[in-house]
């Protein structure tokens, strides 16, 4: 196993210096071509600053133009960058816990390392290489959605997964191992989840024999699982750790397992779930919940899906507002102009 290499963002914001060069300099810039240069770079650093605050006329809620950015926080580092040791020790706790996994609970653990993931597989190595393939494909959906370039860290190092394929391998592993499930009863019956503490982040994914009657469908919903699980783990680092509103959160993880799983159920029931929430009219009820049921999802996916078929630069500049601590009606003011009744009634037309 090799050690993570990063290419770590560079923290220095480019720009034009004259000063340490003026005096050595003087006599040539008293000459007309020199002078004429500077002043063709001048124009152009000056087209330069402004091309960064184009209107975004693409379709909207509402009529009005969004002054949008492709990166809001453009020249503003989005992670500290980690620190060497810290990687470390991240890797360390990661494989000391598969390591424990294996001699005690399931022997077939091993790992199948990513650029971006260290996935600890309980299955059979035949798997390996979907694995490695969904979660690179996920983490390559994600950052072209979210605008991450591939030189920001958004995990300190690589985010560990550990997949099993048996229910009673999974649960021992979140009492004698992580030990979730003495924090949080509800990971007893979950089909997988992600927990992050302090700087150390993970995902854990149940048994996939129980996701389906057939191989190939427990296969399917597994995977469906894995893309929506590691979507949460990868909001909870973007930008900040901030929490952002359940429809948003639940919905955009959805909308990622339905567009890399497509034979995925997320796939099949947002259509489905917004024609029942239309005929009902409470849709307005779903957006302050805490949590969301089935149908919900579908629901949440289905907004999330018109706000980025809408306008997929306002929707990136939503979520970056949320992750630094804007109120959703705020948010969907500064990035698509709208109120959330316009956000409903657009999609409601939209659906119809």
């Amino acid at each position: 196993m090799g050690s993570d290499k990063l290419d770590l963002p560079n923290s220095v914001s480019w720009r034009l210096d004259l000063q340490p060069v003026w005096f050595p300099f003087r006599r040539l810039l008293s000459s007309a071509s020199a002078r004429r240069a500077f002043a063709i770079l001048a124009i152009l650093l000056s087209i330069a600053r402004t091309e960064a605050q184009v209107p975004d006329r693409s379709s909207r809620f509402n009529g009005s133009t969004a002054w949008t950015t492709g990166n809001p926080g453009a020249g503003v580092i989005k992670y500290p960058i980690p620190a060497i040791p810290v990687i470390e020790q991240n890797r360390s706790q990661a494989i000391a816990w598969a390591e424990t996994a294996r001699r005690t609970i399931v022997p077939t653990m091993h790992l199948v390392e990513t650029d971006h993931f260290l996935i600890f597989s309980a299955w059979n190595p035949s798997n390996d290489r979907a694995l490695r393939n969904v979660c690179e494909e996920m983490y390559a959906k994600l950052s072209r959605q979210l605008n991450v370039m591939p030189s920001e860290p958004v995990w300190i190092g690589k985010c560990p997964i550990y997949v099993f394929w048996k229910t009673q391998d999974y649960l021992r592993f979140t009492a004698e191992v992580d030990k979730t499930s003495a924090r949080r009863a509800d990971v007893f019956h979950a089909a997988g989840y992600h927990s992050t503490r302090g700087l150390f982040s993970h995902i854990v994914l149940n048994g996939a024999e129980d996701f389906g009657q057939t191989r190939d469908g427990a296969i399917q919903r597994f995977y469906e699982v894995l893309v929506h699980e590691g979507t949460h783990a990868f909001m909870n680092r973007y930008v900040t750790g901030r929490t952002i509103p359940v429809w948003v959160e639940e919905g955009f993880a959805d909308f990622m397992a339905a567009t890399l799983v497509p034979l995925s159920d997320a796939n099949l029931k947002y259509a489905k779930s917004a024609r029942r929430e239309l005929e009902r009219g409470g849709l307005s009820k779903i957006l302050d919940k805490k949590r969301l049921n089935y149908s919900e999802y579908g629901v949440a996916q289905s907004l999330i899906r018109f706000m980025i078929r809408s306008n997929p630069q306002a929707f990136h500049k939503f979520i970056i507002l949320l992750k630094n601590g804007k109120n959703e009606a705020d948010a969907l003011r500064e990035s698509y102009r709208a109120s959330r009744e316009d956000l409903l009634r657009n999609w409601a037309f939209a659906n119809r």
